[in-house]
């Protein structure tokens, strides 16, 4: 029965970032992957947050499936990321590929523990 939850949550996610990636392209252009950068920062905050809550409540784990491995999981893509950045680095365009890498990694893992800190404050 959790795979079902896990999917559920995929499909949404998936969907998510395929919208943000239309929107994020069609606003700033489609030079640079804003959409997968956007979903990728958004969605380290996000787990970072959903990892302090969900485990204060205590809750059932399918929400953990659902939110976390299903939902976060669609939504944020390692796959698309690489394949952003060896785009990149086909069209020469090497320092916007070292500059994609760099602040998804660092400022993704800065958000996880962003969303962490600031739902350990805002439940404490």
């Amino acid at each position: 029965m959790s795979f079902l939850f896990v999917g559920l949550g995929g499909a949404i996610g998936a969907v998510l970032r395929y919208l943000t990636g239309n929107v994020m392209g069609s606003v700033l252009g489609k030079v640079f992957p804003y959409g997968t950068l956007v979903a990728n920062l958004a969605g380290a905050f996000l787990i970072g947050i959903l990892f302090v809550y969900l485990n204060k409540l205590s809750i059932n784990e399918n929400y953990n499936l659902f939110l976390i491995t299903g939902l976060l999981g669609g939504f944020t893509t390692f796959s698309s990321f690489t394949l952003d950045i060896a785009k990149l680095a086909q069209n020469g365009d090497y320092k916007l590929a070292i500059l994609y890498f760099t602040i998804t990694n660092t400022v993704g893992l800065l958000l996880v523990f962003l969303g962490i800190f600031l739902t350990k404050k805002l439940t404490a």
